[in-house]
């Protein structure tokens, strides 16, 4: 016999079975000197068992579904739906093709339908160099400068379709259901209505009068609230200057319109030191305004937030409605429209 084994028996001949059991459940080991196949058996599969008990426990530490179920905190607000960059596969060569031919091509004859399906082929592209490198909307522009030589600035609202493919069609919502309403709650609370002959650019101009959190507005001049949405200039006002010595207030896009309220000719959006004709047709610039704050990323101006929050949440319907919106709807929708 083995001198090690001999040993061995003797320590165990001296060691208490009872005081070997303590010690195995105290420490989850052995006592020194003590091989593990000279234990009895209960005290082997103990060990066994405390071995793999001691195995487990990290694993036992984390709740389980059943045991103890995760409580999610309830959602007070809803984002509009936008789909992540995430979601989205890039082929980095292809797309880097389609962004540089888009670049060199200016729009015209058959370059309008490519420019239209290389901007839908490479949608999500722009969104994710804008939150890493394109941090400005001229480096935006400059980079995708079919922005501002297409078709009156309609990639604004390509892009905005692409973003929010359930979004109301703004003729239809706004023309359609709340113009004359708008009109009408004016004329009701005595408010005056510019004579203009473009009656969208009228109720557009009156619902920033009568937006709530605007008609609070005491201390500040209500001129600089409406050129934060549209400034009229003369028909030969250099508009490169504007974009270029614009004022503080003007930091934000706004819209800028050829003639006055009463001959309104040409519209015109500003983004940063670009600018973008938009036609003689308000509703146009109007929207390509709306729908660049989101191609771009961009915040709403300063005192509009809640005048861009009712096109976001009744016209477009992008949004879940604020109790603020929702009663400011609801004074409007319990009124004969105001027409003719």
């Amino acid at each position: 016999m083995k001198p090690s084994i001999c040993i061995g028996r003797s320590v165990i001949e001296h060691q208490k079975k009872k005081d070997l059991r303590l010690h195995l459940l105290s420490t989850n080991k052995l006592p020194a000197g003590i091989p593990e196949k000279l234990l009895g058996h209960s005290n082997r599969t103990l060990l066994k068992r405390l071995r793999e008990v001691h195995r487990e426990e990290p694993r036992r530490k984390r709740p389980t579904q059943d045991s103890s179920p995760i409580q999610k905190k309830p959602r007070v607000t809803k984002r509009p739906h936008v789909k992540k960059n995430a979601d989205y596969i890039f082929n980095e060569a292809e797309c880097q093709f389609k962004v540089e031919w888009l670049k060199s091509h200016p729009p015209g004859g058959d370059n309008d339908t490519v420019i239209i399906e290389y901007s839908k082929a490479t949608f999500g592209y722009p969104q994710k160099e804008i939150k890493q490198t394109l941090t400005e909307p001229g480096l935006i522009m400059k980079e995708y400068p079919r922005f501002k030589d297409f078709q009156n600035g309609s990639l604004f609202q390509v892009e905005f379709q692409l973003l929010y493919p359930d979004a109301k069609n703004f003729e239809k919502v706004f023309k359609e259901k709340f113009l004359f309403k708008i009109l009408a709650l004016a004329n009701k609370k005595n408010i005056d209505i510019p004579d203009c002959p473009d009656e969208c650019l009228k109720a557009v101009f009156v619902l920033l009068k009568l937006t709530p959190s605007i008609v609070k507005l005491r201390k500040v001049n209500f001129r600089l609230i409406t050129e934060r949405l549209i400034v009229f200039l003369k028909d030969n006002a250099d508009l490169i200057q504007l974009s270029e010595t614009r004022d503080p207030h003007l930091k934000q896009p706004f819209i800028c319109c050829m003639g006055t309220m009463e001959t309104p000719t040409n519209f015109w959006i500003v983004i940063d030191r670009d600018i973008i004709l938009c036609g003689n047709d308000f509703a146009t610039a109007f929207v390509n305004l709306f729908c660049s704050f989101y191609a771009f990323n961009l915040n709403f101006p300063q005192y509009l937030e809640s005048f861009y929050g009712f096109f976001e949440e009744c016209v477009f319907d992008i949004k879940i409605p604020s109790p603020s919106v929702t009663a400011f709807r609801a004074s409007l929708e319990c009124l004969r429209d105001l027409q003719g």
